[in-house]
């Protein structure tokens, strides 16, 4: 795994990651973790793209890093959201853990997932949609999507080069936004 040194994010910065390194043996994954900014009562807004190739696969996996190594165990993650070998991914729950899957539109684009949260961290709404309109996921739980217990992100792809993975996160005074293409 490749564990970038970053140093916490605050809000108003950006951190900018572009393409993961080249596996060392084909079809092998490659990771980095990033810590995330101590939560604040806001809107999420998350998108997802990748190279819409069949042979790859690029996510981002929120949780929290409890034990503060810097790393994001698979015992960590609340969820994963990405693109699987041509079909949009959402993975949760307990192990080995349920996957939701939609497929692209026929307009494709990238992955936007919105969470409004109320005032007091209650999820109001949850939106995820491509270019070409909604995706249909069916009914994602809520347990899945609570912003405020991720402090880390770990940005994993796999495939051989040419992923178009890209990967960026920043906050702003409205809401979160993260990025990767």
């Amino acid at each position: 795994m490749f564990v970038a040194g970053v140093a916490a994010v605050a809000a108003g910065d950006r951190l900018t990651v572009g393409e993961l390194p080249e596996p060392a043996y084909p079809d092998r994954e490659v990771s980095a973790v990033f810590p995330l900014p101590e939560w604040g009562e806001r809107n999420v807004r998350m998108t997802l793209s990748a190279a819409p190739r069949t042979e790859t696969r690029v996510g981002a996996a929120l949780g929290t890093d409890a034990d503060g190594d810097g790393a994001l165990d698979d015992d960590e993650t609340a969820v994963e959201l990405g693109w699987d070998r041509g079909v949009w991914f959402i993975l949760g729950g307990e192990e080995p853990g349920e996957c939701l899957t939609a497929p692209p539109s026929r307009a494709g684009g990238p992955m936007v997932m919105e969470i409004r949260l109320s005032p007091d961290g209650a999820i109001e709404r949850i939106i995820f949609r491509d270019t070409g309109g909604a995706l249909d996921f069916g009914t994602v739980p809520s347990a899945w999507l609570v912003p405020s217990a991720w402090n880390a992100v770990r940005l994993t792809a796999r495939g051989p080069g040419g992923r178009g993975e890209r990967f960026e996160y920043a906050v702003f005074p409205d809401g979160l936004t993260l990025i990767l293409n």
